[in-house]
């Protein structure tokens, strides 16, 4: 019951909300269309306040406003319906109005009453307050105006076309009002330009009237998915409330992890302490290992010098003949001297920039920013190779790099597979020819 009456309060004020902005949205169209024709009558009435070479372009466009702006809601039509982009009647209006002082003062007069709307108007009292125009409130630099007098046709045409142009809808009027309107529009003979007035509100009122219910629709389902997700949440909290609810299991769990974790930090605790008491015992040996170095090292140095000695004090010593043998002659022949065998040392893993004609261009030890291929020595003359692991983001990039190889290149390659390594061997000359191909595929 409470929602319901709550969605016919929502509905009630949206509506009146936005019959509200409708009627106001139409009386500033009104204010508009008054101040469009009191300032093509007064300046057509003034035409030499105008510069000359305004004077043309105004006449065309008082003719072209008296001939197509035939309701209210016409001021906002183009004024050359030929030319693309062309400027409003009210835009141009306004442009003319502010040549000169007197209009000008004229047409900020009129734009005032746009703010100064009253829901509970009659349609005569809006009429009268559209209409009227008071020397005393309009000032041009400091001197009162004489717009009554000059404006009176105006004023008294401009009345007529108000009456027929408002429709009596746009009010709200008690029962005797409405009667004697009706009366006065039966006994009225409507002419070709009114029923086109009529006709031209019929067709806004529905447009209206359609606009705001759709816009009653769209606040009323925002409303209702609004209250539905409400409910939703409100639902929810409950349940996570009574889930939350502790239980005797539940303490008793809670005690039982909390025990282990208390267990398990103690347990670490003890093992830190543990790991701290070794360390001191392993910079104790090591301090002490450091202390028997040194003394070995100063024994060391005391022994050499102690050994410089004895030899010396053996120099002065009587020295015992050494006993000659007889030495026996040897053929130059039978001599035979040793040679030393070179020993032949090589790395394990050499590196190479590029295969040129069938060979490694250059063969380093040592990688560096060139480098494309790494090869591991079978032997000294035998080399398996494949590509260089930090060479295969670049030869990703740069395919051709692997010029010499059997590679294939797919769409998007992101990284490289080695079908199979290469083989190379070392000739006479140093140079390391490729007996075998290195076969990768990049993808």
């Amino acid at each position: 019951m409470k929602r319901t009456a709550y969605f016919i309060i929502v509905f009630f004020i949206c509506f009146t909300a936005s019959r509200a902005q409708t009627k106001q949205q139409e009386y500033g169209k009104l204010v508009d269309y008054v101040k469009c024709y009191y300032t093509v009558n007064y300046i057509g009435n003034n035409i030499g306040e105008l510069p000359e070479g305004d004077r043309t372009r105004f006449e065309r466009t008082k003719n072209i406003f008296n001939k197509n702006v035939i309701s209210y809601s016409d001021i906002n039509l183009s004024i050359d319906a030929t030319t693309q982009n062309a400027s409003s009647f009210l835009k141009t209006l306004n442009g003319f109005a502010n040549v000169n002082n007197r209009p000008k003062a004229l047409w900020s007069y009129i734009e005032a009453k746009k703010g100064k709307y009253q829901d509970n108007w009659t349609k005569s009292e809006m009429i009268d307050f559209l209409i009227f125009v008071s020397d005393k409130e309009i000032i041009i630099q400091g001197v009162k105006s004489n717009f009554e007098a000059s404006l009176k046709e105006s004023t008294t045409s401009l009345k007529a076309k108000l009456k027929e142009q408002i429709p009596d809808n746009f009010f709200t009027k008690s029962s005797a009002q409405a009667s004697e309107e009706k009366k006065t529009d039966n006994d009225a003979k409507p002419d070709t330009e009114t029923q086109h007035v009529g006709e031209s509100f019929s067709s806004r009122s529905i447009l209206t009237v359609f606009k705001t219910i759709l816009i009653i629709i769209v606040i009323l389902a925002i409303l209702f998915a609004g209250m539905r997700i409400y409910n939703k949440f409100i639902k929810q909290r409950k349940a996570d409330r009574v889930s939350n609810v502790p239980t005797a299991t539940g303490k008793v769990k809670e005690e039982i992890s909390y025990k282990k974790l208390t267990d398990q930090y103690h347990a670490l605790e003890s093992d830190y302490k543990t790991l701290q008491e070794h360390n001191k015992m392993l910079l104790a040996e090591r301090n002490e290992l450091e202390r028997k170095y040194k003394n070995l090292k100063q024994q060391m140095k005391k022994t050499r010098k102690d050994t410089v000695t004895v030899d010396c004090d053996n120099d002065y010593q009587d020295e015992p003949q050494p006993i000659s043998y007889p030495t026996v002659p040897q053929k130059e022949d039978s001599i035979i001297p040793v040679q030393k065998k070179p020993v032949e040392s090589f790395s394990s893993t050499l590196y190479a920039d590029a295969i040129i004609d069938g060979c490694f261009n250059r063969v380093i030890n040592y990688p560096n920013e060139d480098t494309i291929f790494v090869m591991r020595l079978q032997n000294a003359q035998t080399a398996i190779f494949t590509v260089y692991p930090g060479a295969e983001q670049l030869v990703v990039k740069r395919p051709e790099f692997l010029e010499g190889c059997d590679r294939q290149t797919l769409n998007n390659a992101r990284y490289i597979k080695i079908e199979s390594e290469g083989l190379a061997q070392q000739q006479a000359n140093g140079k390391w020819n490729i007996i075998k191909k290195l076969n990768v595929v990049i993808k």
